[in-house]
């Protein structure tokens, strides 16, 4: 038996799990043992305070990008892991974007980039891996390889070692 409590802001009781509505909801399969808000361009199962993601939680959304981890103020927030449309990132956020040490891998493993962010874009000391097999190693600013750095070739030699300017060898 489902039963069903409507409350003035729209939630509801599946199960004895709440359930939040944000903007239009269809039917719901209710599999979520904390709570469960439903919106428009997804669904949140995990912590919240006063209906406001806070704490650890799971978002999936309808175009099947889905964020397991931690979560602050509504925004993805400490450590989580992601499935993006091409990507996979496993690593630290801020206010919702990349930001600290994370890895972004292909959907097939491969990792591609390895290192710091700083608001979704490579900033700091990290690794970039080509399909070609060939890995740079070093500094980045504004996702370019910037700085101090070394290119190696699939063997392992090395390529270019030295500074680099916005993505190119100085």
């Amino acid at each position: 038996m489902i039963e069903i409590i409507l409350l003035s802001v729209i939630p509801i009781y599946l199960n004895g799990c709440a359930t939040n509505f944000k903007g239009s909801a269809t039917a719901i399969m209710n599999t979520c043992n904390k709570t469960e808000i439903i919106e428009d361009k997804g669904t949140y199962c995990g912590d919240t305070d006063e209906n406001i993601k806070e704490g650890t939680g799971t978002y999936q959304w309808k175009d099947g990008k889905s964020y397991t981890g931690e979560w602050k103020n509504d925004k993805m927030h400490g450590y989580g892991k992601a499935k993006l449309k091409n990507f996979t990132y496993e690593g630290n956020y801020k206010n919702g974007k990349f930001d600290g040490m994370g890895t972004l891998k292909a959907l097939d493993g491969r990792v591609f980039y390895k290192g710091e962010y700083v608001q979704n874009a490579a900033n700091g000391e990290g690794e970039l891996f080509f399909p070609s097999g060939e890995r740079y190693k070093g500094t980045f600013k504004n996702n370019k390889r910037n700085g101090k750095g070394t290119l190696y070739s699939a063997d392992g030699s090395i390529i270019y070692e030295g500074d680099w300017i916005m993505g190119s060898p100085k």
